[in-house]
């Protein structure tokens, strides 16, 4: 038996808020190639957050955020990174390029996150770019998961939608994105965030 939205909404909505980073990427369907290796650094606004913010709440309505981390492209496509996020977020990522003969012309990668702060938490999904005009504009859809500590097990609270633009250039990529999460429990709890990424190589 699941708890109800009133047991459960503190925990998602503090996560939300101040785990942007559960929801930023700042990578394209395209993954490194084998032995090459990024520097990644970003910074994150909450642009908007409904649901539980409220006047005597002592959240804060607009949370920045800041990143950085390291990934390295392997053999067949794979990409492995870690990232933390200041003050308290630490997230290993594993992902995975489809073929080109599935994908045709377009860029698509699976991506597993591994989050840890004061809840431990799995994000999954999928990201879909293609390369227009030396740009890489990009969409990706994920899960999360998040431990609530109820019975031991793990419900899927939160799901994101992502767009952004993978820019090239000499010393990178840079990349612009917008996020848009809403919890499972309750639709009314709603997180926009726009945030700026560098992969520096």
């Amino acid at each position: 038996m699941r708890r109800g939205p009133h047991h459960i909404c503190v925990p998602v909505f503090a996560f939300l808020v101040f785990s942007c980073v559960s929801s930023t990427n700042y990578y394209t369907g395209k993954t490194l190639k084998s032995e090459e290796s990024v520097f990644v650094a970003g910074f994150e606004v909450n642009a908007m957050s409904e649901g539980f913010i409220n006047e005597s709440s002592n959240l804060p309505k607009v949370p920045v955020t800041a990143s950085f981390g390291y990934s390295r492209g392997l053999d067949h496509n794979f990409e492995v990174g870690v990232r933390y996020t200041i003050p308290w977020l630490l997230e290993g990522v594993l992902r995975y390029q489809l073929p080109s003969r599935f994908t045709k012309s377009f860029d698509v990668s699976i991506n597993g996150h591994g989050i840890l702060s004061s809840w431990s938490t799995f994000k999954y999904g999928v990201t879909i770019s293609r390369e227009m005009y030396d740009l890489q504009p990009f969409v990706s859809f994920y899960n999360t998961t998040l431990d609530t500590g109820y019975k031991g097990k793990y419900e899927e609270m939160i799901r994101a939608i992502n767009i952004g633009v993978g820019i090239p250039t000499e010393g990178g990529l840079i990349v612009p994105e917008l996020n848009y999460q809403y919890s499972n429990y309750d639709k009314n709890i709603r997180i926009i965030t726009v945030g700026i990424g560098f992969r520096i190589s």
